[in-house]
């Protein structure tokens, strides 16, 4: 309940893009470290990376996928999962692995404590592909008296885009 809780609030908040809010979700010391190793250390550093993270990324939508939950002492808890932005304006989606330090407060609360993203999941050929899918229909152009007509469409399973041009 307490890491489903978590998960719920931060994609609630990622939605409004509250950094403050995704800030104080984690303790007063926490660490969060993202995909290229770039540390960062405390709540205001934490809140300063989200918002301007916000401020020039893509607006869209987050959801997490928590993969396995583990009490490893009194009071700790270790979360694994995934998240997975679908960027509003189409293109590409981007997954991250991450695991995630929950730690129990003397007023019973939970906070995360720690934040480490790994290496980014493989995106499948058609997650890639996607931000070609502009591509998919007929196109015609005429340059000095020639005409060149080409189609474009995705294969059955849909992991390739082919031409068929004239």
């Amino acid at each position: 309940k307490v890491v489903a809780d978590s998960a719920a609030q931060y994609t609630e908040l990622f939605a409004k893009q509250d950094a403050a809010g995704i800030a104080a979700l984690f303790t007063p010391e926490a660490e969060y470290v993202d995909a290229t190793g770039t540390v960062f250390h405390g709540r205001p550093a934490i809140q300063a990376e989200m918002a301007e993270s916000f401020r020039v990324g893509p607006k869209g939508k987050l959801s997490i996928e928590v993969v396995s939950i583990r009490p490893i002492a009194e009071g700790l808890i270790v979360e694994e999962g995934g998240s997975t932005f679908t960027p509003d304006e189409g293109g590409a989606i981007s997954q991250t692995r991450y695991v995630a330090l929950h730690n129990r407060q003397t007023d019973g609360g939970w906070l995360l404590a720690g934040v480490r993203e790994l290496a980014p999941a493989e995106l499948t050929p058609h997650e890639r592909l996607k931000d070609l899918a502009w591509l998919v229909g007929d196109w015609r152009e005429e340059v000095a008296g020639g005409v060149t007509t080409t189609s474009w469409k995705w294969t059955d399973d849909g992991v390739a885009l082919i031409a068929h041009f004239t």
